[in-house]
């Protein structure tokens, strides 16, 4: 599947820019209890469930990093951040649902979730 928006894949730098982000939003306690112990045969389909709950979350607090958030995403897309703030919201939302459908996701929202120490 080729993505509109996103120009690259999820590399190793993004783990810790994810992870100063969720910081600076405080989530680090309520994104905690999101993945639970999970069987081999559901823990893709909870990481996936906590990856959306995840970004539900990070939506509603996304205005504590903004700049953040818009400097990540643009990276991502191949602008600057300031470019990526300027986008429509439509545009964004597109953004959003590729990042959520990348193939890497799961092991990466796995490899966040042990970064803040939960």
């Amino acid at each position: 599947m080729e993505n509109k928006y996103i120009k690259r894949k999820l590399i190793g730098k993004d783990l810790f820019t994810m992870s100063k982000i969720i910081n600076k939003m405080e989530l680090k306690k309520e994104l905690g209890g999101i993945v639970k112990e999970a069987t081999l045969e559901t823990q893709e389909a909870a990481a996936i469930q906590a990856g959306m709950e995840m970004i539900t979350i990070i939506i509603g607090n996304i205005y504590k990093a903004e700049k953040e958030v818009n400097n990540f995403l643009g990276n991502l897309c191949g602008c600057t951040g300031e470019e990526f703030g300027e986008k429509s919201l439509t545009e964004i939302i597109e953004v959003i649902e590729e990042l959520t459908k990348q193939d890497d996701i799961v092991g990466f929202l796995q490899q966040v979730k042990r970064l803040i120490g939960q």
